[in-house]
């Protein structure tokens, strides 16, 4: 197994583009500090005590829970057992039932959008699909709710073992976009998509595209994107990865990775994701005419050569499908060594005996 080292050395440009990057984040955190704030002195707290209340307190729903019960008619004790009993909520989050039992769940509804519009952009290239999210949601923000990312070999695949999903194009593009809105009454989903493709298309980073024209036009854009893993499944692939990294550095990773695995031998790569969230499938499979089997001696290497360059550019090796058993090597060999001490100390605090979904994340305490 190899060993990682760690540096933490300062790195000011790199501070400085992280910087910019949360600076819209910032503002939200600035009107939660304010309204916090105005919740504290209309209690009586202090200055100092609200200020330690934000340092010590983890979550802020359990410091407002905290505000509210403060007060000499609630003892210290019950109330750090009110914050200590919302803070462990997120030790839940993530876990994989490694750390309790979820009993109960309460389900959130939305309102069904007044207006959707789905449409199908080809990009010309990585860099470009990530331009036109960003111009999408300067544009459209949150209306943005889907926003796929699909490469040429995931219609070769579907053409190859499901003919009978209908594609719209006689050759598929190298890379497209299928990108979906949802928008409040009074605007109009078409109206919106053919300004996004007009504006992206004089810049460049659009080159055609379609835009549904009924619900079973989007429908049927929605068949592909949604058949692309079983027709993975019939190809049979080699090594299948479940990556993400910063959104920048996604052109980046697939020109590495596509380069690395090239030096390695002949393969087909279907490279998709759900874009918008930065979650990207990675797989590796056979070249055309021969098996994974016939590779099965190059699969370690090659997940090795993929996970490499994802924890290189500070991604995840699972971004979306948890670690589960299949993983917990790989995060014994990416993940830092004081993170995943601190994760087996909280599992032997909660769990001693180790019940609860034993082998998942971590490997069985002895």
């Amino acid at each position: 197994m190899n060993v990682h080292t760690y540096s933490y050395q300062l790195q000011p440009e790199k501070v400085r583009a992280e910087f910019f990057r949360l600076l819209p984040i910032s503002l939200f955190v600035v009107a939660f500090g304010a309204a916090f704030g105005l919740a504290a002195i209309q209690k009586g707290l202090e200055p100092l005590q609200a200020i330690l209340m934000s340092t010590t307190v983890f979550a802020g729903a359990s410091q407002f829970a905290a505000v509210d019960m403060w007060g000499s008619e609630v003892s210290l004790i019950p109330l750090m057992a009110v914050v200590f009993a919302i803070n462990s909520r997120h030790l839940l989050m993530g876990a994989e039932g490694t750390l309790g039992v979820i009993t109960a769940a309460s389900l959130k509804l939305f309102p069904r959008p007044a207006g959707m519009g789905t449409a199908l952009l080809t990009v010309p290239s990585p860099h470009a699909a990530l331009k036109l999210l960003e111009r999408s949601r300067d544009m459209l923000g949150d209306t943005v709710t889907a926003f796929e990312l699909m490469q040429r070999s995931g219609f070769e695949f579907l053409q190859e073992t499901l003919p009978d999903i209908r594609q719209p194009w006689p050759a598929a593009p190298d890379w497209s976009v299928l990108i979906e809105l949802s928008l409040p009454a009074k605007l109009d989903p078409q109206e919106a998509l053919e300004t996004l493709f007009e504006v992206c298309f004089d810049a460049g980073d659009v080159t055609d595209g379609l835009i549904a024209q009924s619900l079973a036009q989007a429908q049927s854009f929605w068949s592909m994107r949604e058949h692309i893993p079983a027709a993975n499944r019939h190809i049979g692939s080699i090594s299948s990865h479940d990556i993400s990294v910063p959104l920048s550095a996604l052109p980046e990773f697939i020109a590495r990775a596509d380069q690395a695995l090239a030096e390695l031998g002949e393969f087909r790569i279907n490279c998709f994701g759900h874009l918008g969230d930065g979650n990207l499938h990675y797989n590796v499979f056979p070249a055309k005419g021969r098996n994974k089997t016939d590779y099965a001696d190059q699969r370690g290497a090659i997940k090795s050569c993929v996970h490499d360059i994802v924890h290189d550019l500070d991604g995840s090796i699972s971004a979306e499908h948890g670690i589960g058993r299949y993983k917990v090597a790989d995060l014994e060999r990416y993940g830092h060594p004081a993170k995943l001490a601190a994760m087996r100390a909280i599992k032997f605090a909660l769990d001693p005996q180790g019940i609860m979904n034993p082998g998942a994340v971590l490997r069985p305490l002895l």
